[in-house]
Order: C-alpha cells, then sequence, then structure tokens
C-alpha cells in the first residue's frame, strides 16, 4: 500500500526520525529510507536503533512511530499519481484485485484513498492475519 498505492513516504520518514531523535541518534533522511523501506516494524527498529529491541519497547515505540505518523500525515492521503486510475482499469478489464499490505490494520482502513478502500476492491473479503500479525485482503 504504502509507496505503490499512497504517497506515505514523507510521513514515515519524517516519524521515524523522529523516533530516532529521540533515542539519541542523528541519521539523515536517506538513512532512515535505506534502514526502513519496505520492512516491517519489527525489522525497522533495530536496524534504525543499531540494537536488538525487546518486545515490551517494539510495542511501545510501534505506538509512539504510529503517532509520529499521524501527526506528520496531518490525516491527509494522497494516492501514488496513476494509482487509482490503474486499479479502476484492472477491474473493467475483469482482473481480480485485492490489498495486501504490512500496515497495521487501523491505518489501513484510514489511509486508503476513499475510491480504493480496501472494501471497494472487486473481490472484497475479510481481512485475515498472517502468522506474522500483518492484514492480508484477499480476492475471492
Amino acid at each position: 500500500m504504502d509507496g505503490v498505492l499512497i504517497d506515505s513516504e514523507p510521513h514515515h520518514h519524517a516519524a521515524w526520525r523522529r523516533i530516532c531523535l529521540e533515542a539519541g541518534i542523528d541519521l539523515t533522511l536517506a538513512e532512515v529510507a535505506e534502514r526502513t523501506l519496505g520492512r516491517p516494524v519489527r525489522e525497522s527498529l533495530p536496524a534504525l536503533l543499531g540494537r536488538p529491541v525487546a518486545a515490551d519497547e517494539l510495542a511501545r515505540l510501534t505506538r509512539r512511530k504510529a503517532a509520529f505518523y499521524e501527526e506528520a500525515s496531518g490525516g491527509i492521503v494522497r494516492e501514488v499519481p496513476g494509482a487509482v486510475a490503474f486499479v479502476r482499469g484492472l477491474a473493467g478489464l475483469g482482473v481480480r484485485c485485492a490489498l495486501a499490505t504490512s500496515a497495521m490494520p487501523e491505518r489501513v482502513e484510514r489511509s486508503s484513498p476513499d475510491s480504493m478502500r480496501p472494501e471497494r476492491f472487486p473481490g472484497k473479503s475479510p481481512g485475515t492475519t498472517s502468522g506474522e500479525g500483518s492484514p492480508i485482503r484477499r480476492s475471492t
């Protein structure tokens, strides 16, 4: 979802950078991107902090990062240019579409551009969860 359907990268980078600064680590946005892009939080935090992160700290920092993300985004979601038209075009051709993401379920619902909300995918089904806690939307 992030970076494919919605342009959330600047908000994630800002949130991660604040987490680092609170820990006394001053990384550039390029360094943050290098350590976080395409990785779930449970992998990104140790990479950013340069050390293992215990489960309780992981949970606390995940919540903190989510709050920083919401603050940075201001609740505004921008689609990646052409993403909505592309998915609509596929659906118009009868291609079954689904949304799969490692984003937190509550953020998926809030962050999807209205025309691309998970429930609007042609092959919708209830979200399920993988063993790692990643929400999965399957087409039917």
